[in-house]
């Protein structure tokens, strides 16, 4: 940079790739156009949530798992009760090799991180884990007024 403050502009490139002058034209002439406003993000949420718990009762791992959820406020076929918000649908299957059952939840509308720990702690509590994955997504916000 020279005493003023005004950038000196980068030297052109000694190979003429399409790519280094390229960056060179970007570097040597940046750009002063206004930029299209991004969507705003919120926070991480859940959208589902995927259990392999051990043991093959598969009462035993509902029944816990519908004190899981209660312990956050859900409930499990919330559609069939009457003015519920949230919905939770949940899939029990049995694994086809070993003594392994596979929880899966989808919730709608989707739940927060700090929830989502909640319900595998208390699940934990009462069946034993073998793995949890979770699909993340993140909330939108409106766009800012001007």
């Amino acid at each position: 940079m020279t005493r003023r403050g005004t950038p000196v502009p980068p030297q052109p490139p000694w190979v003429w790739g399409p790519t280094e002058v390229r960056e060179w034209i970007r570097g040597a002439y940046p750009s002063k156009r206004h930029r299209a406003q991004s969507v705003r993000e919120g926070p991480e949420i859940i959208t589902r949530l995927r259990i392999v718990a051990e043991g093959s009762d598969a009462e035993q791992v509902r029944a816990a798992t519908e004190n899981a959820l209660d312990s956050v406020g859900l409930t499990l076929w919330a559609s069939e009760v009457e003015g519920a918000r949230h919905r939770v649908v949940a899939v029990l299957r049995r694994s086809l090799v070993g003594e392994r059952l596979h929880v899966s939840l989808r919730f709608t509308p989707p739940i927060h991180v700090s929830s989502c720990k909640q319900i595998v702690a208390r699940l934990g509590e009462e069946v034993r884990i073998l793995g949890v994955s979770i699909r993340e997504e993140r909330a939108r916000l409106p766009a800012k007024r001007h």
